[in-house]
């Protein structure tokens, strides 16, 4: 029984290399990380919710804003935010992207849905310089991203990664080997639950 296992896994691993050999084209979601790229969308979608709760979570205690959801102007509903939180006389909001690729054609509409909530957080803080980006848990920093991820709108100054936000936040840089175990142990748990 043990040598059939150990073919399995070997000729298993032989596909995984000859599949990733063929497939060179980087797409910069988390699942990239995760699962060679190859994972399913509801996966992705509760591992973005869990990232986006671990760093609310990071957020100081003193930090937090009670604001979870907005009206932006001419709408009729509130808008969800992700990150918000005010750091002395600056006001931080985050469009969390990670179950995503960053190069979506729906950028245009996330970068203008940051826009307008930068816009009524403006009027709601006019004390506060206001930050609003997307950020990503797929890379370290911005320096980290590919510049074929810049298109559709999408601009180095218009987003952070996940050191640049513990810079903000006061916590420890994280390697990025270690990273990847950190957010794989998570999503292994997410996809076998």
């Amino acid at each position: 029984m043990y040598k059939i296992k150990k073919l399995i896994e070997k000729y298993t691993n032989e596909i995984i290399i000859e599949r990733n050999k063929k497939n060179t084209k980087t797409n910069g979601s988390m699942g990239e990380l995760l699962w060679d790229g190859f994972s399913q969308q509801s996966t992705n979608i509760k591992f973005g919710h869990v990232i986006e709760k671990s760093f609310n979570d990071i957020i100081p205690e003193d930090y937090r804003l009670p604001l979870t959801h907005i009206y932006l102007t001419g709408k009729t509903t509130q808008t969800q935010l992700d990150i918000i939180f005010r750091k002395e006389n600056t006001v931080y909001y985050f469009e969390s992207k990670n179950n995503i690729n960053l190069d979506t054609e729906k950028m245009p509409a996330c970068l203008d849905k940051i826009s307008r909530v930068k816009d009524c957080l403006e009027e709601l803080y006019p004390q506060c310089f206001v930050v609003a980006k997307i950020f990503t848990a797929r890379f370290s920093n911005v320096q980290d991203i590919s510049k074929k991820f810049f298109k559709n709108g999408l601009t180095s100054d218009k987003v952070i990664g996940y050191n640049d936000f513990f810079d903000i936040v006061g916590e420890t840089h994280v390697n990025e080997e270690d990273w990847h175990k950190i957010i794989r142990g998570v999503s292994e748990h997410i996809a076998t639950a």
